[in-house]
């Protein structure tokens, strides 16, 4: 008996086991230039409402990960004695605006958007995110981060400080994107939901499942012949 009983917990045991490492989850991100920690990038654009400062910047970038669209960050100089400020940060696909001599890259329809309010931080950078998004991003696709500042005074949106450069668009009016230029990457997170994280197993157990369960069906035929018998 003890022997019958055994080996359905044995065969149970070795398909959690393998069930949990398909099961496991691991945050990603579709978009990541985005460090808290550094300070100082020495370059950044400033978003706010007032006249000669943009209202809306977007940056474009390139999805390096497929799946359902988490949150939207930016990192925000936020030392001004004036703040607090309004963010709303927008997801937008990939479109072109007629150019000379070729189209040139432009925000295209809108994907997600959510507001964030940020205080003042006198000593370090705010890492302005706005969360519980939904939308689909998918691999090797252009998509637009834009940030608007929807009211009170401006912040600079940092830079990455990883080198390299990106397309961005501004906006004065905060409706129309006017300008589109060249600029030092700016500092922006685009994470994903998490998801099923495949975890490679170790040699042999998928193997050793299949072992396990030819074995039980070969003990369950020995015990009805056994109990056919009596």
């Amino acid at each position: 008996m003890n022997r019958n009983t055994s080996l359905p917990s044995l065969l149970t045991a070795a398909a959690l086991f393998c069930f949990t490492a398909v099961a496991s989850t691991a945050s990603t991100f579709a978009y990541h230039t985005l460090d808290p920690n550094f300070t100082d990038s020495g370059s950044g654009l400033n978003v706010g409402t007032t006249a000669g400062v943009d209202r809306r910047v977007g940056l474009r970038f390139l999805a390096e990960e497929s799946g359902e669209l988490a949150s939207l960050s930016i990192l925000l100089n936020t030392t001004a004695e004036t703040l607090p400020s309004t963010f709303t940060l927008f997801l937008f696909s990939d479109s072109t605006r007629p150019g000379s001599p070729n189209p040139i890259p432009a925000p295209g329809a809108m994907i997600a958007s959510g507001s964030v309010t940020v205080t003042r931080s006198p000593t370090v950078p705010t890492e302005a995110s706005v969360g519980s998004l939904s939308g689909t991003i998918t691999s090797g696709q252009f998509y637009w981060l834009v940030a608007e500042n929807t009211a009170g005074p401006a912040a600079a949106w940092l830079g990455s400080g990883l080198g390299g450069t990106s397309d961005l668009w501004s906006s004065a009016d905060g409706q129309q994107f006017e300008q589109n230029f060249i600029f030092p990457n700016l500092a922006a997170q685009v994470a994903l939901q998490d998801g099923m994280a495949p975890i490679p197993l170790p040699a042999g157990a998928w193997a050793l499942l299949a072992s396990l369960a030819t074995l039980g069906v070969v003990k369950a035929k020995t015990v009805r012949r056994e109990t056919s018998a009596t």
